[in-house]
């Protein structure tokens, strides 16, 4: 309904968003149905810092730099490509877009060879990226009135970019003086993770890190769910523990993992630095996440991979780069009149002291026992499935199976415009657990209420027949807040509790209803904004 007051011409509409949260670093990016991710790739996204009485006692106290000063700074992290000059030697189906315009993939590039039509011979395609339906196991049956994926694509099964922009700039440089800054980091990508370390620069390769050798400890005070009960340090020193070459252990150690839509607000020390003194904000995660493609990992020296549909090797100060994100410089000056340990010993109890009576942050719903034994109130899944052109999509479901796959096999996703099977009533707490069927770690995020995470534990089966696997783990130190956006690891159930509390509106506007469904409607999905697009999104409606 429209805002009253406002005379929105037709065709179009007013909204009221209540900004009734605790301090956190959010965003906002346009939602349109099928096609979220090419408008917020193209920029229809922003960021927004909301502040509350508890950060500003933090600020007066000297504990946190002032709002909005040189040291206090937002990142904006994200990956693009743009379009060469000899575009359509690459690229030949390309028509959108000149030269540095960006460019988005529109071609469903399946691993297998020939790889499209009705009986494709299936051997192996190298230059390939994605499973392509005729050819899993047991087949995918396309639907009848066509066979081969259509080209442009539509949808690819996600998209990831050989340059990072962090706030729209290309390989930055951030001076700094030698005290404690605050860095408030978003990764709004499309469906890359950032694993990130801070690391001394070399000295014989400028832009270059010195891998393994850490800079200053990044402290993180807050995620996208607000301020933490405690600070959670991040020394720098904790590599991205992989399985193998290209894949990720997704369950860590790690040093600062963020998925899509995640935020990390870090204080970073850079007491007793001397002048000069450089630093590069240094990612080594794969993609896709875990399970990673060696072809989106640019760095210098990574190899010619044009054999295999990838890019020629990376020179010495050149891009593709997806590893060196900012350039971080210590400038002469005076450092913090308060220790660190001292600013620690203060800030921590203030921290957990803001969830209990009188905190800006809710109370934690969830304090124990540990691990969790409860019966959830929902269990919940995520599951993959190819659709009728044999492209690879993703879906969110419950144990309840659906008619069959396209494969012929037991289904548990729904998509979007089903009948909503979330739908708890206002106020209510619930515990969900939902079990992730997939090879990715899903970033999935949730409108309207935060979550706390009370554990993750391995599984095995599908709903008809699970078998839980060894201990459960709690949630990481920086996950120990509230969250709205949680990383489900692939054979692993989550678990999470929230309140579905409805926002307070003003009198005049009554209790706007959605007309689709007759309740408050929202939704939760996964946040790689690809996946969201092949209806990896459920409606939540609270009553």
């Amino acid at each position: 309904m429209n805002v009253p007051g406002t005379n929105p011409a037709a065709g179009t509409a007013t909204y009221y968003y209540p900004m009734d949260q605790s301090a956190r670093f959010v965003w906002y990016h346009d939602h349109a149905i099928e096609i979220t991710r090419t408008n917020a790739y193209a920029g229809i996204a922003s960021a927004l810092i909301i502040t509350d009485n508890f950060e500003s006692g933090l600020i007066s106290s000297g504990l946190l730099p002032a709002l909005a000063s040189a040291l206090d700074i937002p990142l904006v992290i994200q990956d693009k490509t743009f379009v060469p000059s000899n575009i359509l030697t690459q690229d030949p189906t390309w028509q959108w877009g000149m030269e540095s315009d960006l460019w988005y993939p529109h071609v469903y590039e399946p691993n297998s060879t020939p790889g499209t039509g009705p009986n494709p011979s299936c051997a192996d395609n190298p230059k390939g990226r994605w499973d392509y339906g005729p050819c899993a196991s047991p087949p995918a049956v396309l639907g009848s009135s066509f066979s081969t994926p259509p080209t442009p694509a539509s949808v690819v099964a996600e998209a990831f970019f050989d340059t990072i922009l962090v706030n729209g700039g290309v390989y930055p440089v951030v001076s700094v003086p030698p005290k404690r800054v605050r860095f408030r980091m978003l990764n709004g990508s499309q469906a890359r993770f950032y694993h990130l370390n801070l690391y001394a620069e070399d000295p014989l390769h400028p832009g270059e890190a010195q891998v393994g050798r850490p800079g200053p400890i990044m402290y993180q005070v807050g995620t996208e769910g607000g301020f933490l009960p405690a600070v959670a340090i991040h020394n720098n020193t904790t590599a991205l523990p992989l399985v193998d070459t290209d894949t990720a252990n997704p369950d860590g150690p790690f040093n600062l993992l963020l998925a899509p839509a995640e935020r990390a607000d870090v204080v970073i020390d850079f007491n007793g630095v001397a002048a000069g003194k450089s630093f590069i904000l240094y990612n080594d995660s794969v993609a896709p996440f875990p399970g990673g493609d060696s072809r989106n990992d640019y760095f210098t020296g990574d190899g010619d991979q044009t054999g295999m549909g990838g890019a020629p090797n990376t020179v010495q100060g050149f891009g593709p780069n997806t590893r060196t994100l900012l350039k971080i410089v210590v400038t002469s000056g005076t450092g913090d009149s308060l220790t660190t340990t001292t600013w620690l010993n203060d800030l921590n109890p203030l921290l957990a002291a803001n969830f209990g009576p009188g905190g800006q942050q809710p109370p934690l719903l969830y304090t124990g026992p540990f691990p969790y034994t409860g019966t959830p109130n929902r269990t919940l899944t995520l599951n993959e499935d190819f659709d009728e052109f044999g492209r690879l999509i993703q879906t969110l479901g419950t144990f309840f199976q659906q008619p069959n796959n396209n494969q012929g096999l037991a289904a548990w996703g729904q998509p979007y415009m089903n009948t909503a099977t979330e739908t708890p009533s206002a106020g209510a707490v619930e515990v969900w657990q939902l079990y992730n069927l997939t090879g990715d770690t899903h970033p999935i995020h949730f409108h309207l209420v935060n979550v706390q995470i009370i554990q993750r534990q391995a599984f095995t089966g599908d709903p008809t027949r699970i078998t839980l696997l060894g201990p459960p783990t709690p949630p990481d130190p920086n996950e120990m807040g509230w969250k709205e956006t949680v990383r489900m690891n692939p054979g692993e159930v989550t678990t999470v509790i929230a309140q579905f509390t409805l926002p307070t509106l003003p009198a005049s506007m009554g209790n706007p209803l959605s007309p689709r469904t007759g309740g408050h409607e929202y939704v939760w999905h996964c946040h790689i904004l690809e996946h969201e697009e092949h209806d990896m999104m459920r409606p939540l409606v609270v009553s």
